[in-house]
């Protein structure tokens, strides 16, 4: 970390500001240090936000106007400035959407815990996981630090869900820790170790390779089925083979996707503790109201299962682009030829070739919702 002598101000020249931590994730999303030109529009998101924030941070009542905004920035720079903690805005196409940081650095013990709160309106699109992911990454591989915590109020699901998606490890429950508003909050504290980051990093296979269909394909699925049937009953209530293994002479990578619906849709952590038995692991998408979990064998994927509520499970784009499929023969050709050759423009880069697959999958989907007398929608989800 480049530390620079800053005391108690908040104004900053361009020098000194480009020498302070930022991080760029990707063209929407980016998280910066807090100055004083953030003053106004960070309270402004706070106060616009106190019914849903309050519920669960005892800050947001203390926080009456811009002076008190203008403390915690001179307080965070401060901790910055010392060493001791690290505090960001989080950039949504240049806006202030919330805040993402860790309270205090214990340097003896190589630990530190991270906290965050998004603006409402800016849930479900993957901003917050991103956000973690690249703290703790920072936290980890830049900084040197051996323990992670995060801590969230026992009810307060959505904060629980970032931890649960990135396989961070409960490890107790924090009776009446914190007191917010006229009651105390139990807390849920979870904790992910250096050693089981990199590993989790690491034992995720990147490479694209798109082989000839296999005619065992769906036998494969039809025998994960019979597994999945009995792990998940009595929750599942439905279960397809999706993806390209589903569909007969496209060629694909070797990976069964599975899409499975359940009644009730619950946290992550329900299903992650079903499945861990059978070598599941749950993989963070950034994607809302879906939960993705990896099989392996040698350190290789070999299927892809998809969690999702059921409603609305069948109008899902992925089985109207299979059926389509199926239907139209004359449109495998041209996508088997698509992905093999983007499977070498793209041979270590997953999000890439997927996305440059996006075109030729929205004119399927369109063409299949069209069909159905259904709406259209983009078929990217964030």
């Amino acid at each position: 970390m480049k530390v620079i002598e800053i005391g108690i101000r908040i104004n900053f020249s361009e020098e000194e500001v480009k020498y302070m931590f930022s991080k760029r994730i990707d063209e929407q999303l980016d998280l910066r240090i807090l100055d004083h030109k953030h003053v106004y529009e960070l309270y402004k998101v706070t106060d616009e936000n106190r019914n849903y924030l309050s519920a669960w941070l005892p800050w947001v009542g203390e926080t009456t106007g811009e002076d008190s905004t203008r403390n915690f920035i001179r307080n965070s720079l401060k901790h910055y400035a010392d060493n001791t903690g690290l505090n960001c805005g989080i950039f949504y196409n240049n806006s202030i959407v919330g805040c993402i940081g860790f309270h205090g650095f214990d340097w003896a013990n190589l630990k530190t815990s991270l906290g965050y709160w998004l603006a409402e309106a800016y849930q479900g699109k993957g901003i917050m996981t991103k956000s973690c992911i690249t703290m703790i990454d920072y936290s980890i591989k830049e900084l040197g630090f051996n323990r992670i915590e995060i801590r969230a109020g026992v009810e307060n699901y959505k904060s629980r869900a970032i931890p649960e998606r990135l396989n961070f490890k409960q490890e107790g429950i924090l009776r009446k820790v914190e007191k917010v508003g006229d009651k105390y909050l139990d807390h849920v504290v979870y904790a992910m170790i250096a050693d089981d980051w990199l590993t989790r990093e690491s034992s995720i296979s990147t490479k694209i390779e798109v082989v000839p269909y296999n005619p065992n394909w769906p036998l494969q699925f039809e025998q994960e089925k019979a597994r999945l049937l009995e792990i998940l009953h009595p929750k599942l209530v439905a279960i397809e083979h999706t993806g390209s293994t589903s569909v007969p002479r496209v060629d694909a990578k070797p990976i069964i996707d599975i899409f499975a619906a359940v009644r009730p849709f619950e946290e992550s952590s329900v299903y992650a503790e079903l499945l861990r038995e059978s070598g599941y692991q749950l993989i963070e998408t950034g994607m809302y109201g879906r939960y993705l979990f990896v099989k392996q064998s040698n350190g290789t994927r070999t299927h892809h299962l998809h969690i999702l509520p059921e409603e609305g499970f069948y109008e899902r784009n992925e089985f109207l682009f299979r059926d389509y499929l199926r239907a139209h023969p004359e449109l495998v050709e041209e996508y088997g030829e698509l992905k093999r050759n983007l499977s070498q423009q793209y041979s270590t880069d997953p999000e890439g070739y997927t996305r440059a697959k996006t075109s030729f999958i929205q004119r399927v989907v369109d063409r299949a919702r069209e069909e159905r007398g259904l709406p259209l929608q983009n078929v990217w989800e964030e």
